[in-house]
């Protein structure tokens, strides 16, 4: 299929699919990236002011999935993914002898180019050539030898140059440096037609190679449940229970005059929603709760943007296109059928993005973030009981934290945030279990996944209210994160089943790991408190505001009427005010 050069490439291509001695990963190179990167941005004309940062290639692990295919066969199947490993080992060695022939090319068409250059020089100095003109195989012999003198390496022993140089000067005043130079000419010319055509193919099998590779999802931690057999309980917390006549949290707002779904559906659609009266202050409480509670832990408090490029959230894992994406993309200007930015459905897809194509000191490690935002999601292909009211709608408000970590921290970074978490959510006085998602369960980017589901009695079952993942290096890669290892006296111990951390030392700097949870996804809560803490046994319908959340709630205890009744002196006083000057009014 690939043009092979009279010097082969079977050599590097074992040299390359052994790997090195430090068992570092191949990557596709920085001449490889820049060139994709050039055409990419020749291709795409962006706004006036546009300032947008091309995502690099993706730095995936290929010689490990060319080495490891039937695992990743047999882990593609455990997750009920797609992909096609087989394809990306063949492609990927393809892609690597395809550049090692277009780096052989343009090395030779450096040394014709120097050989050139001091012909000329010489043609000045020697004697011109009488006699016969010299045959062909004469001229090609003398341009041989002009070319192994100029390819010496660097560090070739000096009697070895003298004797190269030595030969070149001979051959080309028996010769003649005319002659020579008009077979350089030809040879640099076919060798410059020949590099063009080997870039073409290398790039041609690049654009296969990158978009196949994306395909294929993170590996799996060995702890975590084989698909098929349901996520494994680690912690149930309290006793769920569904007490007979428990309402569900849309017969409590429609009662206490908390939610509006129809006029939200009238100006956006179905799955929209107004939050009103003491709803709006739960939202407001949460999230102050929540971000409170990350900022003690040691997170840095951030907002984020609710819009961002499709290759940021493609790097993140997500799909930003096609039917099977949850996420909302948003049409480029004048109708461009193709969409550069996507609507994030977690915050998780920022903060990823934030360090991309950086090299962060390993001082600096972990970094650890909270970041309150909206959340919009399509829910395509969810529909009945289970998606009524707050459950399942298609925005709403989250705090995620998230963690970049060097590698063998990011399991106890993941087990960190489960307990952050746990202590969250007891603080809310929840009955919640804790669950190891089994493999057909994760996303792309888990390595493993950690849900805690809330009881809800008015729904009669659990709900899950939020999530944990390991992501190890998958997103890292694909965002172009790495670290620059500090000097270590030895040799990091990796922790049970995780990836070992590189060590310090020469070779390509190391990628960080990237750990995410959700602090609290408010509707769900929302949903979860009020049908926990309802009150049966009230004359009226209340519901009992946790300990934890009064300070947030301006000291309210119960949520119990639609509209806080106003007092009577400040009702008189603004009739008052009004009946003296109309256009005064208590705001």
């Amino acid at each position: 299929m690939l043009h092979t050069l009279r010097h082969g490439c079977a050599p590097l291509l074992r040299r390359s699919l052994a790997g090195s001695a430090a068992g570092r990963p191949f990557s596709l190179g920085a001449s490889a990236v820049m060139q994709q990167q050039q055409q990419q941005q020749q291709q795409t004309k962006p706004d006036a002011g546009d300032t947008s940062t091309v995502v690099s290639l993706p730095r995936l692990n290929f010689r490990e999935i060319a080495e490891r295919v039937d695992d990743m066969q047999a882990n593609i199947q455990q997750r009920n993914a797609t992909g096609e490993p087989a394809q990306v080992a063949f492609l990927y060695r393809a892609f690597v002898e395809a550049q090692y022939n277009e780096q052989t090319l343009r090395n030779r068409s450096n040394v014709l180019s120097r050989c050139l250059a001091d012909v000329a020089v010489q043609a000045r100095r020697l004697p011109p050539v009488t006699g016969a003109a010299p045959s062909a195989e004469a001229v090609a012999e003398a341009a041989a030898t002009a070319e192994r003198y100029f390819a010496l390496p660097p560090y070739t022993e000096a009697a070895e140059v003298a004797a190269a140089r030595a030969a070149y000067l001979e051959q080309l005043a028996r010769v003649g440096a005319a002659a020579v130079r008009q077979f350089l000419i030809e040879a640099g010319r076919d060798t410059k037609h020949r590099l063009g055509q080997q870039s073409h193919e290398r790039q041609s099998v690049l654009e296969r190679l990158a978009p196949m590779a994306l395909e294929l999802p993170n590996w799996t931690h060995p702890d975590s449940p084989p698909g098929g057999a349901g996520p494994r309980e680690v912690a149930l917390v309290g006793t769920p229970s569904r007490p007979a006549g428990a309402p569900d949290h849309l017969q409590i707002g429609e009662k206490l005059d908390l939610f509006d779904f129809q006029r939200a559906a009238q100006i956006s659609g179905s799955r929209f929603y107004f939050l009103k009266n003491a709803a709006a202050l739960l939202e407001l409480a949460l999230v102050n709760y929540a971000m409170s509670r990350a900022v003690q832990a040691g997170f840095t408090p951030y907002t984020t943007p609710d819009l961002v490029y499709s290759s940021v959230a493609a790097g993140c894992g997500y799909q930003p296109r096609g039917e099977a994406s949850q996420l909302y993309s948003i049409a480029g200007p004048h109708g461009n059928a193709s969409p550069t930015h996507c609507l994030v459905g977690t915050s998780e897809i920022p903060l990823a993005g934030m360090h991309m194509n950086s090299i962060i000191p390993e001082a600096e490690l972990p970094i650890r973030l909270a970041a309150v935002s909206h959340c919009f999601r399509r829910e395509a292909g969810s529909y009945g009981q289970e998606s009524r009211g707050l459950y399942r709608v298609h925005q709403f408000t989250k705090v995620e934290m998230f963690a970049f970590t060097r590698p063998d921290d990011s399991g106890r970074a993941l087990d960190e945030l489960v307990e952050l978490q746990r202590d969250l959510f007891d603080g809310l006085e929840l009955h919640y279990q804790v669950l190891d998602m089994p493999r057909d369960d994760l996303g792309a980017a888990a390595y493993r996944k950690y849900d805690i589901e809330a009881w809800m009695p008015g729904r009669g079952s659990f709900g899950e209210v939020s999530s944990a993942s390991d992501c190890t290096d998958y997103q890292s890669r694909r965002l172009n994160i790495r670290y620059r290892p500090e000097e270590a006296p030895g040799p990091a111990t990796p922790e049970a089943g995780g990836p070992a951390a590189p060590a310090a030392g020469p070779g390509p700097l190391p990628f960080v790991h990237t750990v995410n949870g959700t602090a609290c996804a408010v509707p769900r809560a929302i949903v979860a408190l009020l049908e926990t803490h309802v009150d049966l046994e009230s004359p009226t319908m209340r519901v009992r505001i946790p300990e934890r959340l009064r300070p947030f709630m301006f000291g309210m205890r119960y949520i119990e009427t639609p509209v806080p009744p106003r007092r009577p002196d400040t009702v008189a006083a603004n009739e008052a005010r009004l009946q003296a000057d109309p256009w005064t009014r208590d705001t």
